[in-house]
């Protein structure tokens, strides 16, 4: 029986510097990004069937760009703090995963996120989630194999 485990093709595997490798066919296709040297997560790279990278990091010649991340969520007021930009103190943490989903047509990944505003004195400290935030949100994210329908 313990030879009967086959790894599925689709993979979200957590590893070293708070981040998640997403795999097709044992091969990296995306990466999240969570730990506190960013003021946001995000993903990174993004690549495509032939393993060119589809999206950057930045954006060559415009040095007011530096929050162009590859593919991240944030918004440029919420309740009236800036969580767009790289300039302020708002930060966005994850908090905790809800869910990891390995299968052989997606992998899913599921993580509740904080948005701090930066200027509580517990949130200076990255280490401590307890402060209060001023939103959260819950998101989700499929990765599916070039070959699989997807039945959402």
């Amino acid at each position: 029986m313990a030879n009967d485990y086959r790894i599925p093709r689709c993979q979200a595997l957590p590893i070293a510097d708070h981040q998640v490798q997403f795999l097709i066919d044992g091969a990296e296709r995306l990466r999240w990004h969570f730990g506190p040297d960013y003021p946001r997560p995000f993903f990174y790279p993004l690549l495509g069937p032939s393993g060119v990278s589809l999206t950057r990091m930045g954006h060559p010649g415009a040095p007011n760009h530096d929050h162009h991340q590859s593919v991240w969520f944030a918004h440029n007021k919420v309740l009236g703090i800036d969580f767009w930009s790289n300039s302020g103190t708002a930060r966005i943490r994850q908090q905790e995963w809800l869910a990891y989903v390995d299968g052989d047509d997606e992998a899913i990944m599921a993580v509740r996120l904080g948005w701090y505003d930066g200027t509580t004195p517990s949130c200076s400290s990255w280490l401590k989630w307890k402060c209060a935030s001023c939103c959260r949100s819950t998101t989700s994210r499929a990765m599916t194999s070039p070959s699989s329908r997807v039945r959402r």
